[in-house]
């Protein structure tokens, strides 16, 4: 009988941690789709409700740790939860050019978004 919960509480670990990357898999492809949804905004609006996504999907990815992460290491996970911050403020300096009306200015932080996400995938993916 132990066995047998045994291989049931892990089964269920198992399939917990699939299901947990398969998420951030998807919120990773939530920000990449919002981006391009940023870059290709023709209205401030447009842009806003990408920057929505944006932020929205990061957010839910800083929740979860990429399943080879070292998660005994506390600094490299304080690290990435603060990449992802980052890439958050600078979507939300965004959203608020664009309520400005400055959709250029906000589009140019689109460079300040890649520059962070091939930063923190060098450290962190």
């Amino acid at each position: 009988m132990l066995k047998l919960k045994t291989l049931f509480v892990a089964a269920t670990l198992g399939v917990a941690a699939i299901s947990a990357q398969a998420g951030l898999k998807d919120d990773m492809q939530g920000i990449l789709g919002a981006v391009k949804e940023m870059a290709a905004s023709t209205t401030s609006e447009q842009y806003i409700k990408a920057a929505d996504a944006f932020v929205a999907n990061a957010a839910s990815a800083q929740n979860t740790l990429p399943i080879d992460f070292n998660t005994n290491d506390a600094k490299a996970v304080e690290g990435y939860k603060k990449g992802l911050q980052d890439v958050i403020d600078v979507a939300n300096e965004g959203k608020k050019l664009a309520a400005e009306g400055k959709l250029a200015e906000a589009k140019a932080l689109l460079a300040k978004l890649e520059e962070l996400k091939n930063h923190n995938h060098k450290l962190y993916k």
